[in-house]
Formats: structure tokens, C-alpha cells, sequence
């Protein structure tokens, strides 16, 4: 598009490269900005990204997780968990967002947000306590800013002078949001 002395030239282009840490193939969205200067065109501006096309590959993608990363995400996972136990709504408000959908151990029923809370406060208000909480074996995948927690779980509570052990199987859905690591959904068995 020229308009007088300048020109915006907008166009897609395939790019093969081979860098460290690269893609290998992309496909980039480019728009430049070039003006006339003493009769020559000159570039004086680039927008560059991600089509579409290469953002959805990416975003589909498995991606390594650093183990900063690692450790804030897991760091979430054991909050959610000793949060529901101790009843600290305010913890849970923060990391299970309003979406949140759960499959609980040995209940046909979906589990909300609401349900998640109510059931964390009806606990707290029992006296029930956590005593140990346990992942013995965890794995993780992660995509785009997704990640799915794949672990064993073990738990130890007190309640009215009763211990009861339990333990199973979960796997859990965390989402990075403006930093924060939150969990907006799991499915629990008991591994049997």
C-alpha cells in the first residue's frame, strides 16, 4: 500500500531455519514500514509474528518446563490441597478459578467451584485435620500455558480422634494466569 513518500508492505512468509531452540519451520505474519528518502525506499519499521497457523502448532506442542517453573507450579498444586483441608477460602478463591469443573474420588457427581468451597468449609468446620499429604510419584505435560499434573497422592486425617489414610490417583489441570499458576480442574480415583 503506498500513500506519497511511504508504504506499508504486509505479507506471510515461510521460513525454515535452523538455530538452537529454534522451530524449525514457522510461518510468520510481517507488515513493514518503508518511506522515501532521496528517492530510495528505506524500511524504518517491522511488526513481526506468529501466523496463526504456527501459533496453533506451538500452542499444541509439548514444551519443557524450567525447574523454577516446575516448582512454582507444584508449590500451587500442594496450596489447593492444604487450603481445601484447612478451610482457607481465601487461598482457594485465589488459585480454583470460577470454571472449575472436578471429578472427586467414589462420587458419580461433578464437583463446581461452589461445591469445592462449601466442601472445604464443611471440613474446616468438622475439625478434621490434614496430618501428611504426600505425592510419591508425579509426572507433568505442559502446553502453551497449560499444565496437566499426572500423581500418586497420600494423605493422613484426624477426625473426631479417628485417623484415616487415604490414597489414590489424581490428575490435575493448572493454567498460568498473569503469573499465577491456578487449577481449574482434576479427576481423582482411589488407584484401585
Amino acid at each position: 500500500i503506498f500513500k506519497g513518500d511511504a508504504a506499508f508492505v504486509c505479507f506471510v512468509a515461510d521460513v525454515e531455519s535452523n538455530w538452537p531452540g529454534g522451530q524449525p519451520h514457522r510461518v510468520l505474519q510481517i507488515c513493514d514500514f518503508y518511506t522515501k528518502n532521496n528517492g530510495n525506499w528505506i524500511q524504518n519499521g517491522s511488526d513481526t509474528g506468529l501466523h496463526q497457523e504456527s501459533l496453533e502448532d506451538q500452542l499444541a506442542s509439548p514444551r519443557p518446563i524450567g525447574d523454577q517453573m516446575k516448582k512454582r507450579l507444584l508449590d500451587a498444586r500442594e496450596a489447593v490441597w492444604r487450603a481445601w483441608f484447612a478451610g482457607d477460602r481465601a487461598i482457594l478463591e485465589k488459585l480454583i478459578p470460577q470454571e472449575t469443573i472436578a471429578i472427586e474420588s467414589g462420587n458419580n457427581d461433578w464437583s463446581n467451584r461452589q461445591i469445592i468451597l462449601d466442601g472445604s468449609e464443611q471440613f474446616a468446620k468438622s475439625g478434621g485435620k490434614l496430618m501428611k499429604l504426600e505425592f510419591p510419584k508425579t509426572e507433568i505435560q505442559m502446553y502453551g500455558a497449560a499444565a496437566v499434573v499426572y500423581s500418586n497422592y497420600s494423605y493422613e486425617l484426624e477426625q473426631g480422634g479417628q485417623r484415616v489414610n487415604q490414597s489414590g490417583r489424581v490428575t490435575e489441570v493448572f493454567v498460568l494466569r498473569k503469573g499465577q499458576w491456578v487449577n481449574p480442574g482434576w479427576h481423582m480415583d482411589s488407584g484401585k
